[in-house]
């Protein structure tokens, strides 16, 4: 998965109501429960916006919802087994 940063995932325009929000992270949750062996989460680190200014990117808010999959810094990750990280998930969702 990519571009899976604040204010892309999820979107600032879905961030504009209620459901929006909970539809990106029920499409999050989709995303990574069908991983079959391996699931890479990438964002970038820096980007740079429509005036053409350096901004600073943080993973998006559902990364750090999984439960002890992804460090709070968001620069480690542990790799589980799919099925694992499937009942990791289904605890919290």
């Amino acid at each position: 998965m990519i571009w899976i940063s604040d204010g892309r995932f999820p979107s600032a325009r879905s961030l504009r109501d209620a459901e929006g929000e909970e539809e990106e992270r029920r499409l999050f949750y989709v995303s990574i429960t069908r991983a079959k062996d391996e699931l890479y989460v990438c964002y970038p680190l820096i980007e740079t916006d429509r005036s053409h200014q350096t901004v600073l990117q943080r993973p998006s808010r559902f990364v750090m919802e999984v439960p002890g999959v992804f460090s709070k810094s968001g620069a480690s990750m542990k790799r589980l087994p799919p099925s694992m990280l499937r009942n990791s998930i289904n605890r919290n969702y």
